[in-house]
Order: C-alpha cells, then sequence, then structure tokens
C-alpha cells in the first residue's frame, strides 16, 4: 500500500510472513512494516509494524494458496499442477520451454507455459497461466533470477510476479530470498506456532475463520477499549500474555446440535408386557397349584 503526504511517499511492506500447519489448526501470519521515503530517494522504517493473523481449520485449503505464490515465485512446486505436457522445446541457452495442460486449483483448470533450467536442478525460470476460460490472456506471469542452494534443491534469489499482466495497470508483486530449506526444521515450525499464540503484538488483527461467522479482533482497538476500561481481561490475554481464558479468539463455540424429540413410549406396548407379565404369573401360580394338588391326592 502507498500513500503520500507532505511530498514523502509513505510504503507498507510485507516484511514477514508464517505459514503453520498442524492438526489443530492452520494459520498465516504477516508482518507488515511501514515506509517513509524522501523524494530525494532516503527511506527510514517507521519501526511500529502492523501484522495480520488468519487462523483456520486443518482441512481447510485457504491457506496453501499463499504457500504456492512463494513457491513458484522461488520456482518450485509446479510438478503436482500438471496434468499432461503437449509441447517441449529445447533452446540454444540451455533452458527448456514446456507446454502444459494442468490448473492452478481446483477447478480453475488451463494451460502453463514454463522455461525450465535443467542445470539448476530444474528449476522453472518463468511460468505464466492462462485460463481455459480465456486462453488468450495471462492469469499470471513470475520471473526469476539468482540461485540459493539447500542440501539437495536450489531455489531462486528474487523474483517478479504479475497479476493479470494484460491489463493496463497490472498488479506488480517483488520477492527476495535469503535462505531456504528443503526439510523439515524445529526452529522454524516452533517460530510459527509462537506467532499463532498470544501475547500478540500491539497492533494485530486476528481472523479466526473456524467460526461461523469469523470472530475478528483488532488488538489496536481492545488497547483503546482497555484504555476506558472496555474489554480489559481481553485486552490483557492478547497483548500482556496474562494467563486468562483464550475464548473469545481461539476457542470456536460449537452451534447446539438439534434438539432431537424424547422417543414416546407407546403406552399400548406398556400395557400389553403389563397383561403378558401377569399372565406369566399367573400361568406360574396354577403350575405351582395344580402340582401341590397332584401330590396331596396321591
Amino acid at each position: 500500500m502507498v500513500s503520500y503526504r507532505e511530498g514523502r511517499m509513505n510504503v507498507n511492506l510485507r516484511t514477514r510472513d508464517f505459514f503453520f500447519f498442524d492438526s489443530e489448526f492452520s494459520g498465516i501470519f504477516q508482518e507488515h512494516t511501514p515506509y517513509e521515503i524522501d523524494p530525494d530517494g532516503s527511506q527510514k522504517s517507521l519501526e511500529k509494524t502492523f501484522n495480520g493473523i488468519m487462523l483456520f481449520p486443518p482441512s481447510d485449503e485457504s491457506p496453501t494458496s499463499l504457500i504456492k505464490t512463494t513457491l513458484w515465485s522461488a520456482g518450485r512446486g509446479y510438478a503436482q499442477y500438471l496434468d499432461e505436457i503437449t509441447e517441449v522445446d529445447p533452446k540454444e541457452n540451455g533452458t527448456v520451454r514446456v507446454t502444459a495442460k494442468g490448473f492452478r486449483h481446483r477447478g480453475a483448470n488451463g494451460i502453463w507455459n514454463l522455461v525450465i533450467e535443467p542445470e539448476s536442478q530444474w528449476l522453472v525460470r518463468e511460468a505464466t497461466f492462462f485460463s481455459q476460460h480465456n486462453p488468450d490472456e495471462a492469469v499470471f506471469h513470475v520471473k526469476n533470477e539468482g540461485l540459493l542452494t539447500s542440501k539437495t534443491l536450489s531455489f531462486a534469489t528474487g523474483s517478479v510476479w504479475i497479476d493479470n499482466p494484460s491489463l493496463d495497470s497490472p498488479v506488480e508483486f517483488e520477492g527476495y530470498y535469503e535462505d531456504a530449506s528443503d526439510r523439515f526444521t524445529q526452529e522454524v515450525f516452533a517460530a510459527a506456532k509462537k506467532v499463532m499464540d498470544p501475547p500478540y503484538p500491539e497492533i494485530t488483527e486476528i481472523t479466526d475463520y473456524r467460526a461461523d461467522p469469523p470472530i475478528v479482533v483488532d488488538t489496536a482497538r481492545l488497547k483503546r477499549e482497555s484504555e476506558k476500561g472496555l474489554s480489559e481481561d481481553l485486552f490483557q490475554t492478547l497483548i500482556e500474555g496474562d494467563d486468562l481464558p483464550k475464548e473469545p479468539v481461539r476457542q470456536i463455540v460449537p452451534k447446539p446440535p438439534p434438539e432431537v424429540p424424547e422417543p414416546r413410549s407407546n403406552p399400548w406396548s406398556r400395557d400389553v408386557f403389563i397383561v403378558i407379565l401377569c399372565l406369566i404369573v399367573l400361568a406360574g401360580g396354577g403350575f405351582y397349584l395344580r402340582t401341590r394338588l397332584r401330590k396331596a391326592g396321591s
């Protein structure tokens, strides 16, 4: 987001992302840092960051959309979205151009145009996706550069992602990558888990999509309300990390189950049972009485 004031340009940059997936919930954490840029090009951070946290049920695929954007920008993660390769065209510079039928996500089918660099462990250097409903206009185009190598895989160090590049004013994103790992690390998992739980930074908006409708909590608003004596307990829970109940943010109140009427007892069934029981008692008594009379007669 860009704004202008007194000849200066204020830019809010997304400076840190965490994606968390566990059996309990999935989550996305995004940190935004505002910068002030003077007309001469000098810049300074305004220090205070603001954050967004989104929580999802573990089965929700929504968080994976941002992960795909990150992976694709770094040149990885395409194979599972290709259904059928229709053209392979090797180039003199060592790259290979590939055209394939595939999809972006479920229900979004189309055509992929990829530029692959085999010598960099088949890194995808360029990717363009065309929807099957509008095959002449690209949905997005991404191109990367540089090489960052882990133990078994290589990644790009920078990328430019353009949404709807055929428009007059397309949306453009730049990404830079300083480190990469192709293995699970407990340190990264713990860091991602930590930012999902209270205490939260002072300016944070938490949206919990596990509730219907979603629960939205703005810690900046809660701070203002706490200064007025409102929402004080919730503010302490989220900001100061006090050991208070977390129901307002994390607990999802389930919908009450539909009322099931108690089964009605059939009076006829009860009466029939009583009659049968009486007949059994009478029959047993009659059998006992006849047996005693026979013994007395003999």
